[in-house]
């Protein structure tokens, strides 16, 4: 039996690519782990940052920063960051200013702010986990999250 989209459908009337793509929007990250604060470049206000992690399960073997695309926020991406919780990676996200759970004008992205604001929540995160330096620490990007990541390592 096939659906409107053509797809072969099993057992439950979603077709294989829908059932792949099936996620548990119960599973969360934990939210605001450390607060991060930044001065607003419009009204020189505190705004408050989202914060969110994902612990590692067991000995933390390394720490992933994820940087989500535009339009999107951090707490759509946790069901998928549990696997590498599972794997002993401790996972930090925040909803950039503007997204998410996040203060800000809605949407804004601005290199005034952006970089700066990722740098202050990687050494925030940093400082909260409590690692050994030498621990590995990666970035996991996604689209407008990859030209940010790209320019943070640059």
């Amino acid at each position: 039996m096939d659906n409107s989209s053509g797809h072969k459908l099993i057992g439950d009337n979603r077709s294989m690519l829908e059932k792949g793509l099936a996620v548990d929007k119960s599973i969360k990250f934990k939210e605001n782990p450390f607060e991060l604060l930044v001065k607003d470049i419009h009204s020189n206000e505190m705004l408050k940052l989202a914060t969110f992690e994902m612990p590692a399960v067991g000995e933390t073997k390394a720490v992933m920063f994820y940087l989500y695309c535009s339009g999107d926020h951090a707490q759509n991406g946790a069901f998928f960051f549990k696997k590498f919780a599972e794997q002993g990676i401790h996972v930090f996200s925040m909803d950039r200013r503007g997204y998410g759970q996040s203060e800000g004008l809605r949407g804004e992205v601005n290199k005034e702010f952006i970089f700066p604001d990722y740098w202050k929540f990687i050494d925030a995160a940093l400082e909260y986990a409590k690692l050994p330096k030498e621990t590995p620490k990666f970035l996991w990007c996604m689209s407008l999250g990859g030209l940010i990541g790209s320019n943070l390592l640059h």
